[in-house]
This record gives C-alpha cells, structure tokens and sequence, in this order.
C-alpha cells in the first residue's frame, strides 16, 4: 500500500535569492544555480527534524539510514546518489548536481546507484498545470517530487502580488512510513521551503 501526501509551498522567498545570486554564482563556480539544491536544502533539514522518513524496504527488508544520502532522478532516467547530503550546502548541492548530471547531458548512460539512496526527489515538468503521478522506485520509499506550478496573483497590504508556487508530492510505503509521519514530514518540508530568502547563506 502506499501513502500520498500533497501540497503546495509558496517560494518567493527562494525566488527573490536565486535572482539575487545567480549570476554571481555562475561566474564563480561556471555551472547555472537551478531551484533544485534549494529544494533539497529543505528536504535535508525536514529529514533531520523527521528522521523515520529517511528509510525503505530493500529486498525484502527495512533499512533505517543513519546517513542522509539523497537520490535524484536525472534527466536521462537515472537516479545518481547525493552521499552524505546532510553535510553539504546549498552551494555544495549545485556543485555536485552538476558533477552527477553530467553524464545525462552528454547523452551517456551510468550505473544507476538508487539502492544507495535513503530518500528520493523528483523534480516534475516545470510549469506543469496538473500534479504528476510518480511512479515510486522499486529500490526506494519514500519519494517526494517537486512541481513548478503556476504563480498566481494575490492580495499583499492591498496591493496585488506574484505568489511563485511549488507543489509537493510525497509518496511513501505503508509498510515503513505511517501516515502521521508522512503528513509530518511535507508540512516540514514546506516550512522551510517558505524560509529561504534572501538572507539565507549559499555556502
């Protein structure tokens, strides 16, 4: 059986700080800063706070990570493995997104790594109109995908503002994680999605 939570995020905040560094950034590392390592920077300090998410069946078995080690799936299908990724930054997710990519977007195939992973993300079509369905990794439970939707417009001190949005889809085996957690765990998520802003550090 498998449990599924949704919800939505507003991320102006991550918004407004991308446009403030990016470029900056850019010239100092020679890579693009997408939202992505923002998105995981969320995900890593909501599985601090809600550690039975950072677990899943594997062969049969449950196995409860004392490490955070992220799998992401890639735009080639692949799902390389961010190790340790509750020791890196921000800054540092970018760098080695880049690093694990890589082969994707030379077109090249690489050893999927899933089964090392203790937690997958997804990021979904950007600006997709509807929540996708994620297929959840037969290696790995749970996974949360991220979905750009929409921004929409609305009311701020009586002047009408841009709300830049991000959906949130966990899915998660009933067999590891209860619902309570579940629940638990997205609400975590989107709070601290909702406080990035400009003043948070990149490195």
């Amino acid at each position: 059986m498998t449990i599924t939570i949704r919800t939505e995020a507003e991320m102006n905040g991550i918004v407004s700080l991308h446009e403030q560094v990016k470029e900056a950034f850019c010239r100092k590392e020679g890579i693009r800063l997408t939202y992505m390592p923002f998105f995981l920077h969320a995900v890593v300090n909501s599985l601090k706070e809600c550690p039975e998410m950072n677990a899943g069946m594997k062969n049969g078995q449950l196995v409860v990570s004392k490490n955070i080690h992220l799998a992401i799936a890639a735009p080639n299908g692949d799902w390389p493995v961010v190790r340790h990724a509750d020791r890196r930054s921000i800054a540092g997710f970018a760098i080695e997104l880049d690093r694990l990519f890589q082969p994707a977007k030379d077109g090249q195939a690489r050893a999927s790594d899933a089964e090392a992973g203790s937690f997958t993300v997804r990021a979904a079509a950007a600006f997709s109109y509807a929540i996708h369905e994620p297929e959840l990794p037969k290696t790995l439970a749970p996974m949360l995908t991220f979905e750009m939707l929409p921004a929409r417009p609305a009311a701020v001190s009586n002047v009408i503002a841009v709300r830049h949005l991000i959906g949130l889809h966990l899915k998660a085996d009933a067999r590891v994680q209860n619902e309570d957690a579940c629940s638990r765990f997205v609400s975590l998520v989107k709070q601290h999605v909702e406080r990035i802003g400009p003043k948070t550090l990149l490195y």
